[in-house]
């Protein structure tokens, strides 16, 4: 949890300011359109249903890999199992996460 509340902190800081000389200036992004906000809206509802589908070890350690960037090694060590395992369940994951999400997926792009 407090990783997310401190992403959640650093995004909303790096919105609000961009620093030049040391000096804070206010950026406004520009409205976002109604439809991408629900379009938006739709594909985090569809991430968070996937990973809700996932099992407790699959979502920690894309969790781990992905919003903390830690290393294999790392996650072996946090999880005490070998390194091979947590490729192999990293795999697994990334697997069944794509598959939860192939209606947001275009033909035309892969995800590896």
């Amino acid at each position: 949890m407090n990783v997310a509340k401190d992403e959640w902190t650093r995004r909303q800081r790096a919105r609000r300011f961009v620093f030049f000389d040391d000096a804070p200036v206010e950026r406004r992004d520009p409205a976002p359109d109604p439809e991408q906000l629900w379009e938006r809206s739709r594909f985090q509802a569809a991430v968070e249903a996937a990973l809700g589908g996932l099992s407790l070890r699959e979502r920690t350690v894309l969790t781990l890999y992905f919003q903390e960037q830690r290393s294999y090694g790392e996650i072996a060590a946090i999880l005490g199992a070998p390194m091979g395992t947590v490729k192999t369940q990293l795999h697994r994951a990334r697997q069944r996460l794509k598959t939860a999400m192939r209606e947001w997926l275009t033909p035309c792009r892969t995800i590896r």
